[in-house]
């Protein structure tokens, strides 16, 4: 289950039903309940189910909350019925089957279908006429089963006849118990397996792509809805032309859901007002999902309480108790209108599907006793006569609340005339009691009967599935060899000498049956001939008797030569929210090992010698890659954080120059001592009210200011608060950088962002607001510089990229500044603002060190207090002043230690290669160092790696660098980060400023701060705290 943490995508799990996995879980397991391993069917929900009554499936648009809880099933289905409806996401999957049928609708159209449909069930002629087809109908299958019964014969159970009760149509008989209507038997199977498929897509994440190449299930969907739409239309058709023909009242069209023996006049299409809304289309939708009601709810229900019970009770009485054991529906649901709190205080969001797992409520002791998976006849009669009013109790069968099944009282009468009139002539058994039965994963509970062989073992085995026998296996297996197995010994095929071959079938290396090797003989014949010279002249030995002789099977799993694997991509999806802790976790015990991908590996080290590698020693063998590159290009574009080649050079030597000047020194400075003066005075607004605030969007605001005056020549005056549009450039920034990262563990990111969907929606319009806004700054900039022509202010980053364009204006466009501010952004705003965050977090953590912070800028800078001073301080902060705060540097730096600007950073491998520890890298993979993680390993920092401990930086109070490849927060080697000492700058100033006049404390101690995760370590959330004013 994941950390309780916070989903920014999606709930707070604190105040949600617990995570168990995402919905491919589901796909996974929707198969394996075919296997011999399970003695009787059992979903994963159901072992979930019985230790958590409401549970949730992660999708990447919304949620899945699974539940088995009658107080939420009755608020769903009854008490808030208005906030839930099918929705949007159920409605797409079931429309090309079921149409605009009364399962599938909302609103007018259900009530429309609802209030025909409840008076007919209502009415004295449908009952006693139902009654005379059913009573007919098992007389028929008495006599099929006394012919089968005279021969002894085995027959499948699984009821055909239901067809003939529910599809009367009065002209068309389908005869589906003689099997003699071919056209019956063809539209029986295409609309069996046309719901089997509908119901698939729930779990194939690809099932519109399919349906759009008309690929896989999808292409057999479309042929089978075709068969059942041709034959419907048919029968409609026909009813027409019988109306016509007998000339009844020509303007009153019938088609009756039963098959009566004569047209009966008072019919629910006789009541249609609107004809051409009701046209032949809506006429099939209706037919259809009155058929999926009657037929398959019918015909499950006694197939598997024939199974539960073998049939064996005289009686009449169906056992109720048997039911929800074997649901006719495993289970079903809601989709969320509006935001809402179930009745145990889980909270549901818009967009979510609520479903309640009849068939798993049916074995749960919680709610029918430690007998739930018993079958007694007894409870059944109890639970019958003891709670009638209470149909969430048996949801299983009827739904409940507006929804109720109208048709209970028709499904009862029905199952009791059937079950009275087989057990009154036979006692019926199981063919073989020990073959185990299943059913069919699908929408209504079929029993599972398509299967094509079964193995001597009784495993069963389907068309389409993979048998293979394991030559190398068999060969060490005790019980096909004795238990020598596994020793080398040419004797046990000897004979008083003489060679004795096994049964083909034990010794399979060549094969066996028709398809047996034709090259034995000649095999043997030039292995013998090469191993006899051979061994005739000399006499072999390995090399290395201390190697390990693996067989090579290509990127194994197991294969030394590479990482270990320690999962698959799919993990980061599950520890999303905690990410670089887990990695954390892992590395403490592997300082290299890769994750899985489809087409790559995902290597992951903290081992330094990998580090100094990738990043410098053997630098033109690695670059940012094409898998990195699709995914940031949309925010990024072709900055100097994800190009190569030419163009991260021509970036990297004009920032490298600009990085150089005194001229960008001594104005950043001036920046950000201003910028730093203003921090100060709002937190004097702040803290006079004793209010607390969020020092990180301060800091964030502080940091924003800074970067778009020194990289970009504009006030935005964010700190402030008076730039709607660079508060909302911000908010669109941050955000867009968070659903970009979300890519990295989002396999169906490309797929979302060609329809447009879920995260890939929003960062669209994200990415609109951060272009409108930066084209907005070029081209003001741009009309400046025209303005002033040679008067222009050279000292921003973008002014001298202008100049540099007008030589180069094709490649240097305004979508190329773009890309290149927005890289300069992240750089510069994030990094510093999220170090500072984390800085103050640690020192209100520890207030020691925050006073020891505070006496280093006294002891440098002088004690100065109160607003009147704030200018004066700031005046003294001088770049010699600077170079002097050794504390503070070691306290910045051990921030970005534990708390790394970017925790996680890589680079692909273009060629082959071996790492210094002797892992294999292959062509395409992604080798990661996990900063994060780094700084927290004993076997990189000591024992204390997890300590913030200031100290560890300083020799005789002087600051004593690492080795950029042991602290590697500002990257390493030619990529090196060109703003460190600009950042540390930055930083100092501001920190100085702010301990300078404030004590600083959490506003809650026992709150947990956390990271968010993206690009850089945001706090998640907000930081509150408290700053009390300096006095001396």
């Amino acid at each position: 289950m994941l950390s309780q943490t916070n989903l920014r995508w999606g709930f707070s799990l604190s105040s949600s039903p617990p995570y168990f996995c995402f919905s491919s879980y589901v796909f996974v397991h929707t198969q394996n309940l075919h296997w011999k391993v399970y003695p009787r069917p059992e979903l994963p929900y159901i072992k979930v189910a019985k230790t958590h009554s409401t549970f949730q499936l992660l999708v990447p648009d919304h949620n899945e909350v699974y539940m088995a809880d009658m107080r939420k099933i009755e608020h769903v289905l009854k008490t808030n019925f208005a906030s839930y409806s099918k929705g949007a996401f159920t409605q797409s999957i079931l429309s090309d089957i079921f149409g605009q049928g009364i399962f599938v609708v909302d609103g007018e159209k259900w009530k429309q279908q609802r209030k025909l449909a409840s008076f007919e069930f209502s009415t004295r002629v449908l009952r006693d006429a139902s009654c005379s087809v059913f009573r007919r109908n098992a007389a028929k299958l008495v006599r099929i089963f006394f012919e089968i019964s005279c021969s002894r014969g085995v027959f499948d159970m699984h009821v055909r006849f239901a067809y003939e009760m529910y599809l009367g149509f009065h002209i068309q008989k389908l005869h589906c118990l003689e099997r003699s209507s071919k056209e019956g038997t063809a539209f029986m199977k295409a609309y069996d397996e046309s719901t089997a498929l509908t119901y698939f897509r729930y779990i194939d994440p690809f099932w519109k792509l399919k349906r759009i190449f008309n690929l896989g299930f999808e292409a057999f969907l479309k042929n089978y809805v075709k068969v059942v739409d041709d034959f419907m239309h048919q029968v409609i058709n026909s009813r027409r032309r019988l109306q016509e023909e007998q000339k009844d009242v020509v303007s009153k069209f019938y088609i009756t859901t039963f098959a009566l023996q004569n047209i009966d006049k008072e019919d629910i299409l006789l009541r249609v007002k609107n004809p051409e809304e009701m046209n032949d289309k809506y006429l099939r939708d209706i037919i259809l999902n009155f058929m999926f009601t009657g037929k398959d709810t019918s015909a499950t229900t006694l197939s598997s309480y024939s199974r539960t019970n073998a049939l064996s009770l005289r009686s009449a009485d169906i056992d109720l108790k048997a039911l929800p054991c074997s649901s006719n529906s495993m289970y079903d649901g809601r989709c969320v209108d509006a935001d809402d709190i179930l009745p145990d205080g889980f909270r549901v969001r818009k967009g979510d599907n609520v479903n309640y797992i009849t068939y798993a409520m049916g074995r749960m002791p919680y709610i029918w006793g430690k007998d739930a998976e018993i079958s007694d006849l007894k409870d059944g009669l109890k639970m019958e006569f003891s709670s009638p009013n209470h149909p969430s109790n048996s949801s299983h069968f009827t739904l409940a609340g507006p929804r109720i099944c109208l048709g209970k009282d028709f499904a009862y009468r029905l199952m009791q005339i059937v079950a009275m009139a087989l057990l009154s002539f036979f006692r019926f058994k199981l063919a073989d009691e020990t073959k185990p039965v299943t059913y069919r994963t699908m929408f209504t509970l079929h029993i599972d009967g398509k299967v094509d062989d079964i193995l001597p073992d009784g495993f069963r085995w389907r068309k389409g599935d993979g048998v293979y026998y394991m030559a190398y296996a068999m060969g060490r297996m005790p019980y096909v060899w004795g238990e020598d197995a596994e020793d080398f010994r040419p004797e046990r095929w000897l004979k008083n000498g003489i060679f004795q071959p096994e049964s083909p079938f034990k010794f399979i290396a060549f094969h066996e049956g028709p398809r047996i090797c034709l090259g034995k003989d000649f095999a043997y014949r030039q292995m013998k001939i090469v191993s006899t010279a051979l061994f005739f002249f000399f006499r072999f030995k390995l090399a290395d008797e201390t190697k390990n002789v693996t067989i090579f099977t290509g990127k194994s799993i197991r294969n030394q030569n590479y990482p270990p694997v320690k999962g698959t991509v799919f993990h980061q999806f599950l520890y999303f929210n905690r990410l670089y802790d887990y990695q954390t976790e892992v590395a403490k015990t592997h300082s290299t090992y890769r994750l899985l991908a489809v087409d790559h590996s995902q290597l992951y080290t903290t081992d330094t010698r990998n580090i100094e590698h990738v990043l410098k020693t053997n630098f033109a063998s690695y670059s940012k890659g094409a898998f990195n590159q699709s995914i940031l290009s949309d925010i990024f574009g072709q900055g100097i954080f994800v190009v190569d080649g030419e163009k991260w050079k021509q970036q990297r030597k004009l920032a490298s120059f600009e990085f150089s000047t005194r001229v960008l020194r001594d104005v950043s400075c001036s920046v950000f001592r201003r910028n730093a003066a203003k921090l100060v005075r709002v937190v004097l607004g702040i803290s006079s009210s004793g209010r607390v605030f969020d020092m990180q969007d301060l800091l964030m605001r502080c940091t924003l200011d800074s970067i778009f005056k020194v990289g970009f020549g504009i006030e935005l005056h964010c700190l402030e608060g008076s730039s709607k549009e660079g508060t909302a450039f911000m908010k669109a920034f941050d955000e867009s950088t968070a659903l970009t990262y979300f890519r990295y563990v989002d396999p169906f990111w490309k797929l979302k962002r060609i329809f447009n969907l879920g995260s890939e929606a929003s960062l669209k319009k994200y990415v609109n607001v951060i272009d409108d806004f930066v084209h907005q700054v070029i081209s003001n900039k741009r009309r400046l510089q025209d303005e002033q022509k040679n008067v222009i202010d050279k000292e921003d980053i973008l002014s001298r990229f202008l100049l540099e364009s007008v030589k180069n204006p094709e490649e240097m466009n305004d979508k190329y500044l773009r890309d290149i501010i927005l890289n300069f952004m992240i750089a510069g705003k994030d990094t510093s603002a999220n170090t500072l965050s984390w800085l103050f977090y640690m020192l209100s953590k520890n207030p020691l060190i925050q006073e020891k912070v505070v006496q280093e800028v006294r002891d440098v800078v002088g004690n100065q207090v109160g607003e009147a001073k704030v200018d004066e301080f700031m005046e003294n902060i001088i770049e010699e002043t600077l170079e002097r705060m050794h504390y503070l540097h070691a306290a910045l730096t051990e921030t970005l230690r534990l708390y790394p600007a970017v925790p996680i950073d890589g680079r692909c491998a273009d060629v082959d290669d071996i790492l210094p520890d002797g892992f294999r890298v292959r062509k395409g993979d992604n080798v990661n160092y996990i900063t994060y993680a780094m700084g927290r390993m004993p076997y990189i920092w000591g024992n204390d790696a997890n300590d913030f401990r200031p100290e560890r930086w300083l020799e005789n109070g002087i600051f004593q660098p690492e080795s950029p490849f042991k602290f590697v927060a500002f990257h390493a080697g030619p990529r090196i980060c060109l703003g460190k000492d600009f950042a540390y700058r930055q930083m100092k100033i501001v920190a100085m400023a702010l301990l300078s006049f404030f004590r600083f404390k959490l506003a809650d101690e026992t709150k947990p701060v956390t990271y968010r995760t993206m690009f850089t370590l945001h706090i998640d959330g907000s930081l509150p705290m408290i700053a009390v004013p300096r006095t001396t």
